[in-house]
């Protein structure tokens, strides 16, 4: 292939990750977090990739599995990304049997389970030092996708049957909330970056799954304002549009098809400007999927999938 054609930015995304094993959100995310790479873009707008900036994905991706992480690696010229590489392999060659060997979802329940036992333990030092290490060594996404959400929903588990003990559920919750909070300093975007703005209806009061939403947001290069938790519709869109932002994100806990949720949404989605997309999750999210629908909401069940969404508004602004 002569370089001409091998500097050509012909390839899609779609392209890019099926040829490097990469999602599309990890894609973007570095390019929008470390600038691993730095796409063209189409007479539309849309992203397209050298055969080198594939090459280097595919290097990041390799070395990131192998323990490296990306924040550390993502601005290597591509010579010091293939050497290290090398050495990395020729090190793993002769150290078989290391925490590397270990599936990524072996790792994460291992790391759940060290969680919970010091929840038990009443440990909150010992828990945040978990979480911490988990943002270190893997990512804030995998952190929260594999770690916090599997850990709280064995910590509701243990609570509605006895195992856990009031304080030990509040322990953990504020633990997390803490966690959540240094997501969104350490992630802080730009001004110019897309806004989000994220809470939960008026009535509504749990907020943990507003804050994992909202550092889930901040986590793909989006400026989050967490409006805590309880608003009213107006005072939501009001927000929206004081700050030019492109998305509002609500967690729907409960209750489930109550009369006052589904005038909610309405009134909210009426309230928006049209440039605003309202994504919409949570536990109680199926009881108004034909309301949610009405309004032309984006309706959410993950966290990585609330991250691929706001991946693609931004792509397309």
């Amino acid at each position: 292939m002569s370089d001409e054609v091998a500097g050509e930015p012909r390839h899609p995304i779609r392209v890019a990750t099926a040829r490097t094993g990469l999602s599309a959100h990890a894609v973007r995310a570095w390019e929008l977090r470390y600038e691993a790479v730095t796409p063209h873009r189409s007479e539309r707008g849309h992203r397209l990739y050298t055969d080198e900036d594939i090459y280097r994905l595919r290097l990041l991706s390799s070395l990131t599995e192998g323990g490296r992480r990306i924040g550390q690696v993502a601005g290597l010229g591509t010579a010091k990304l293939a050497a290290l590489l090398q050495e990395d392999r020729a090190e793993e060659s002769v150290a078989v049997g290391t925490a590397r060997s270990r599936r990524p979802d072996d790792r994460a329940a291992a790391i759940v389970e060290e969680a919970y036992e010091s929840i038990l333990r009443y440990d909150d030092q010992a828990l945040d030092s978990i979480f911490r290490r988990v943002a270190l060594d893997l990512s804030a996404p995998a952190l929260i996708d594999d770690v916090v959400v599997p850990l709280l929903e064995r910590v509701g588990v243990g609570w509605t049957r006895g195992k856990l003990r009031p304080a030990q559920e509040h322990m953990a919750t504020a633990v997390v909330e803490r966690t959540l909070g240094w997501i969104l300093e350490s992630f802080a975007a730009p001004g110019k970056a897309p806004k989000l703005v994220v809470t939960t209806p008026a009535g509504q009061h749990h907020s943990l799954g507003a804050q994992l939403a909202a550092a889930s947001g901040a986590t793909v290069g989006w400026d989050v304002m967490y409006l805590g938790p309880n608003l009213p519709a107006e005072d939501v869109a009001l927000a929206a549009a004081a700050t030019g932002a492109r998305a509002v994100a609500l967690s729907l806990v409960y209750p489930a098809d109550d009369k006052a949720i589904h005038s909610y949404l309405r009134e909210l989605s009426a309230g928006l400007p049209v440039s605003v997309s309202l994504i919409v999750g949570g536990p109680a999210l199926t009881s108004y999927e034909a309301t949610l629908e009405e309004v032309g909401a984006v309706r959410l069940t993950s966290f990585e999938g609330l991250r691929s969404v706001l991946l693609d508004l931004a792509d397309a602004a």
